[in-house]
């Protein structure tokens, strides 16, 4: 009897071991489980940390961006204010300019005419030589072209914008120039010359073509300032539809990187320049007579401005 005992206790060893293990696994299982969970703590954290950091620059970075953009508003704002500023002051000037310019050429004209007087009254004498007569008689044309120009200005001023189209004929104004800056192209060593074979009329204020012409022609003629050797050409012809104005210096001329800024506002080469005439020449050319300006200039030879504008 002992002996077939023997074998059952055998046989019932390992089914208890068996038992007794499965606690075992089950708390292995669960410091695996908290293990895992400690982990995925840690690195959510860690991620919650990161986030919050990431975050945190994110706002700086904004802040400091706002602070940017504030900054440039104010300066640009400021910056606004002041052009404003500087525009309603120069419409201000311009407007006392204008009221004063009314009076100022009805006086001037009363010693215009009197010197006119006088001049032709010297022409009549006859004890004076072929040349002086010459010389007095140009001084009689140049001051009553001067006083007919005065008087245009005088009425375009009191007058402003009028429905009809005025016109203008480009030989009389630029004669007119030719007089004014005859002598200044002498004195400094320049030949100003004018060609043109037909009569050309412009439809402008005659104020308005002498602007145009007259500082076209005396920049080209102070660009050869200095050299002793420097012309200027001026020639006008109908072509293909168009009047095409051409003004030829050899003097100085422009830097091409320059050439893009020519009529911004107060570009000028000149040391005690304002750039106001080439500002002039291009409302002349653009806004009153829909035309176009093209300049080609080479340093050391010259430059030369062409004028197209359409025959209305």
């Amino acid at each position: 009897m002992e002996s077939l005992a023997s074998p059952q206790a055998y046989v019932e060893a390992p089914s208890t071991a068996g038992i007794l293990s499965i606690p075992a696994v089950d708390s292995t299982m669960y410091v695996l489980i908290v293990i895992f969970i400690v982990i995925a703590i840690v690195l959510s954290n860690k991620h919650l940390r990161s986030s919050r950091e990431s975050m945190r620059k994110s706002d700086l970075l904004i802040e400091r961006e706002r602070e940017v953009f504030e900054r440039r508003i104010a300066e640009r704002t400021e910056a606004f204010v002041k052009s404003e500023e500087q525009r309603m002051i120069a419409l201000q000037r311009n407007a006392t300019f204008g009221e004063l310019s009314k009076g100022l050429f009805h006086d001037l004209m009363s010693p215009l005419s009197s010197l006119t007087l006088y001049a032709e009254r010297m022409g009549e004498r006859t004890d004076i030589s072929d040349t002086t007569k010459d010389m007095i008689g140009k001084m009689i044309l140049t001051s009553r072209r001067l006083g007919s120009y005065m008087d245009s200005v005088r009425r375009h001023i009191g007058q402003g914008k009028q429905d009809t189209i005025e016109t203008s004929d480009f030989g009389y104004e630029i004669g007119i120039v030719r007089d004014l800056l005859g002598y200044k192209a002498r004195m400094l060593g320049v030949e100003l010359t004018i060609d043109y074979k037909e009569r050309i009329v412009l439809p402008i204020h005659p104020v308005r073509l002498h602007q145009l012409l007259l500082n076209l022609v005396s920049n080209a003629i102070e660009a050869c300032e200095g050299l002793n050797r420097g012309s200027v050409a001026v020639t006008a012809e109908k072509k293909d539809g168009l009047i095409c104005i051409t003004v030829t210096d050899t003097g100085v001329g422009i830097p091409e990187e320059r050439l893009a800024s020519l009529f911004e506002k107060q570009f000028t080469t000149k040391e005690k320049g304002t750039g106001i005439g080439l500002k002039t020449i291009q409302s002349v050319v653009e806004q009153d007579l829909g035309g176009t300006i093209e300049v080609e200039s080479e340093v050391g030879r010259g430059t030369t401005f062409t004028l197209r504008i359409p025959i209305r």
